[in-house]
């Protein structure tokens, strides 16, 4: 039976989601930032994993599970700004 990697990103991004702003769950920052990195390191999603640095970009500047860090931010921020290009470039 065939995966759907991009269905299972999607999912782990919104687990990270509702982890990290407590929708419906116990807010916890350590698996949330888990899900996230996880989502962010893969190739297969390209919308979840700017997604993913998003949430992770704002995880470090707000210092939510994670020590405040404006550098991490900014790198998290312009991968998101990169992707964001290379998306629009396949769509059209």
């Amino acid at each position: 039976q065939q995966v759907n990697v991009e269905a299972v990103l999607a999912a782990r991004l919104h687990l990270g989601e509702m982890l990290n702003w407590g929708h419906g769950v116990q807010k916890d920052f350590n698996k949330a930032y888990s899900y996230f990195v996880e989502v962010a390191n893969q190739q297969d999603n390209k919308w979840a994993r700017a997604g993913a640095c998003l949430y992770l970009g704002e995880m470090y500047y707000y210092g939510n599970g994670v020590a405040k860090d404006f550098n991490k931010t900014l790198e998290y921020f312009e991968h998101v700004t990169n992707q964001q290009d290379n998306v629009w470039a396949q769509i059209g």
